[in-house]
């Protein structure tokens, strides 16, 4: 699924209309129908996150599906390069959401 997928098939299932979601994010109706068209560029972090919040959907996930990352997790990467390989070997085994999820909900145990 696309950002444009993911946002438009929320926005449907809440039963908005896209100028109706443009006013709650204070943003033009033209905007809402790029992003759900896949014009990605028109997404900014900021942007996703009050989307999220609107459409009750996971941030990271929109912001995965946008590929857009944080300065902080940039910042992570540089300093964990690592990283980048645990991804693509994450990658190689055809990781799916429920591994993923499974992996991520042990991480944040370890966090606690």
């Amino acid at each position: 699924m696309t950002l444009g997928e993911r946002i438009r098939s929320a926005r449907i299932a809440r039963g908005l209309e896209a100028k109706q979601l443009a006013a709650m994010l204070g943003i033009a109706a033209a905007s809402v129908s790029h992003l759900e068209r896949g014009h990605e560029r028109y997404s900014s972090l900021d942007l996703l996150a009050r989307i999220a919040d609107v459409l009750d959907l996971d941030a990271d996930e929109l912001r995965g599906l946008a590929g857009k990352l944080t300065t902080e997790e940039v910042g992570y990467i540089k300093v964990n390069p690592r990283m980048v390989k645990l991804l693509g070997a994450m990658m190689k085994t055809k990781a799916g959401e429920a591994e993923i999820a499974r992996l991520v909900k042990q991480v944040e145990r370890k966090r606690r």
